[in-house]
């Protein structure tokens, strides 16, 4: 990457000012070369000088926007400066916004945030465990009826969980028309990394998780390790309702069985209940009513937002767009003429982005 006289790149300048689409436009396209994912990494973070790297400059200027796309795309927040600080260090003591601190403050897993979640595999791993111990200890007590009823629910919820994860949630594919053609008739609505258009009559909307643009975006859950959108946003749906079935049923099951005291001619016989079990499932039982709590909570949104004929996205993100979008140097060029923005074709039929400042 061309550097300049005090060893600044591109990059640099344009962290620095703040200009997060082209930042991204940018960052896109120097990736779009290479085939290792460390050298895709080290792209983004070159350091000058000073050894600052561009989300260094970023969080000087307290851009929260820039410093969180950056975050996004791959920047390591770890990297020092010459004079040993990190980009958290740098504003830790410089009346800094809270948010823009919580963002860069060092953490125990990195910021770069990959398609694999750790919620997902706690998902699946509570799920797993509350079915076995439904299985060995519950089921043979509560009869054949109420044990069918238990693993159908049970198995419902494992199958949906499953596939949610693996369904393709509506992913868009790339244009025909060519990608400086998208850039500059529809400016930063442009994914400059999946050559698509965002926000437009299907709401497409890229996402940070998955790297792919999504059509009809909600959301990006990290329980499914998914994306929620046009392709299973009524699987989905269908999901938080088993869920909840199934989370309510064994709740229920467990404060009869243990919690009731029934007499030696009820269905149920809690004898073979030691207090150890007991304990056990009284904490199991009262975590699935934690998370039924937060569960009923997300169900009745998702059901007021399809009252409502609207996305989670839409509601909560595009209804102050025209306020809240990020600065772009294009955006700039089209109502200032402050900047120029050109695209050359290069001998190797590569493109090639130059920014000139005028």
């Amino acid at each position: 990457m061309q550097k300049f006289s005090n060893s600044d790149t591109i990059l640099h300048h344009l962290a620095r000012q703040g200009y997060v689409f082209s930042s991204i436009c940018m960052i896109n396209w120097l990736q779009s070369s290479l085939s290792s994912e460390s050298k895709r990494k080290a792209i983004i973070s070159p350091t000058n000088n000073e050894g600052f790297t561009p989300l260094h400059l970023a969080a000087l200027t307290h851009s929260h926007e820039m410093c969180k796309y950056l975050l996004y795309l791959g920047a390591d927040p770890y990297i020092r400066s010459r004079s040993g600080h990190t980009a958290y260090d740098l504003i830790k003591d410089r009346d800094a916004p809270a948010s823009l601190l919580k963002l860069l403050k060092p953490k125990l897993t990195s910021a770069y945030r990959h398609k694999a979640s750790p919620k997902f595999y706690l998902n699946l791993g509570f799920l797993v465990t509350r079915y076995t111990i439904f299985l060995i200890y519950l089921i043979p007590h509560i009869g054949i009826p109420l044990a069918s009823i238990s693993l159908s629910l049970s198995a419902s919820t494992c199958f949906l969980l499953i596939y949610l994860a693996v369904i393709d949630p509506g992913y868009v594919g790339r244009s025909k028309e060519k990608l400086e053609k998208l850039v500059l008739n529809y400016g930063d609505d442009t994914c400059t990394k999946c050559c698509t258009v965002q926000y437009k009559s299907n709401v497409v909307k890229h996402c940070w998780y998955c790297q792919r643009c999504v059509e009809k975006y909600d959301h990006h859950c990290a329980w499914i390790r998914n994306c929620v959108g046009k392709g299973n946003s009524h699987l989905f749906m269908i999901y938080l309702i088993i869920f909840s079935s199934e989370l309510t049923f064994h709740t229920i099951m467990i404060a009869v069985v243990i919690f009731l005291n029934f007499n030696e001619k009820s269905v149920w016989d809690p004898s073979p209940f030691t207090p150890g079990l007991q304990a056990l499932l009284f904490l199991l039982s009262s975590l699935m009513a934690v998370i039924l709590l937060f569960l009923t909570r997300v169900l009745l949104w998702q059901v007021s937002r399809i009252y409502k004929g609207k996305t989670s996205f839409e509601i909560k993100h595009l209804k102050h767009r025209d306020t809240s979008r990020p600065r772009s140097l294009y955006e700039d060029y089209r109502q200032k003429s402050a900047m120029t923005l050109r695209t050359n074709r290069a001998s190797s039929s590569s493109s090639a982005l130059e920014v000139f400042i005028e």
